[in-house]
C-alpha cells in the first residue's frame, strides 16, 4: 500500500488516488471545523469522547485544571487554526505532559492563530465511517483506528445498501464483523414510525466514528461529522 503524510494534506492525497478529488478539496476547506462538528453530533444524540475547546493560549495557561475535567489517562488533541494558512495538526493516545508539549511544539509561535481540541482518548478496536445519502448508505470499518480507513492504509470491511435494496450487501462473512457494522448504524437510525413499515432509513451525512475499549467496556464513539454533498456522494448510488 502506499505510505502517505500523517498531516491533512496526505490525508487529501490518498483520497484523490482514491478517486475521491472533490472531498479531498473539502477536506482541506474544512479542516478547522471538527469541534462544530462534536456540537452537531452531541444534539443528535450520538456517543462522543469528552472534550472540552479552548485557545492555546488559554490552555497554557493552566493545562492541569483542563485536563483533568476530562479524568482520562491518555488524550485526543487536535489543534485547529483559526486562519486558512496554518496547518491543522492531530494527535491521539497522548498523556497529560505529552499533550501539553505537543502545543508548544506545534503552536507556540503563534498561540493566538490555534484553539485546542482536547478530547479523552481510549483504545481503538475498530474504526470506521459512515456515508449516507438519498440514493445509499456506505460503511468501511478497519481494524486499529479510523485514520487507517481515511488514509486507505488498512484493509477495510464495507457493507452497502442501495436506495432501491432491501437488504446490505456485506465485502465480508462473518457474523461477528457485520454486527459490529449494524451496530454503528443503529446510532443514526432514524426511528420514524412510517419508515417502519418499508426500508429502514438512516440519518444523512458523513460520520467518522471507533469502537474503543476502555474500563467502562467496549462502546462506539462519534467524533466527526459532515453534511456537505462532497461528502456525502463519493461517486456511491442506488445502482450498487
Amino acid at each position: 500500500m502506499p505510505k502517505y503524510s500523517k498531516k491533512m494534506d496526505g490525508w487529501a492525497d490518498a483520497l484523490k488516488d482514491r478517486g475521491y478529488s472533490k472531498l479531498a478539496g473539502q477536506l482541506i476547506t474544512d479542516m478547522g471545523n471538527r469541534g462544530s462538528a462534536l456540537k452537531v453530533l452531541e444534539e443528535m444524540r450520538l456517543p462522543t469522547y469528552r472534550h472540552a475547546v479552548v485557545s492555546a493560549d488559554r490552555f497554557l495557561e493552566d493545562p492541569e485544571s483542563i485536563l483533568s475535567g476530562l479524568s482520562s489517562d491518555t488524550y485526543y488533541i487536535t489543534l485547529l487554526p483559526k486562519k486558512p494558512e496554518l496547518q491543522r495538526y492531530s494527535k491521539s493516545g497522548l498523556t497529560a505532559e505529552e499533550t501539553v508539549d505537543f502545543v508548544k511544539f506545534h503552536a507556540s509561535y503563534n498561540l493566538q492563530g490555534y484553539d485546542v481540541l482536547l478530547q479523552e482518548f481510549e483504545t481503538n478496536l475498530f474504526g470506521g465511517t459512515i456515508i449516507s445519502n438519498e440514493d445509499c448508505i456506505h460503511v468501511e470499518l478497519c481494524k486499529g483506528k479510523q485514520s487507517e480507513v481515511a488514509y486507505g492504509t488498512a484493509q477495510v470491511m464495507t457493507a452497502t445498501r442501495g436506495r432501491f435494496s432491501p437488504s446490505f450487501r456485506y465485502s465480508v462473512d462473518d457474523t461477528e464483523t457485520r454486527g459490529l457494522i449494524w451496530g454503528a448504524l443503529q446510532f443514526i437510525r432514524e426511528r420514524d414510525e412510517a419508515e417502519r413499515q418499508t426500508q429502514v432509513s438512516f440519518a444523512k451525512g458523513y460520520f467518522e466514528f471507533a469502537i474503543t475499549q476502555s474500563s467502562r467496556g467496549m462502546r462506539f464513539v462519534f467524533f466527526d461529522y459532515n453534511k456537505s454533498p462532497s461528502y456525502t456522494s463519493l461517486g456511491f448510488s442506488g445502482a450498487l
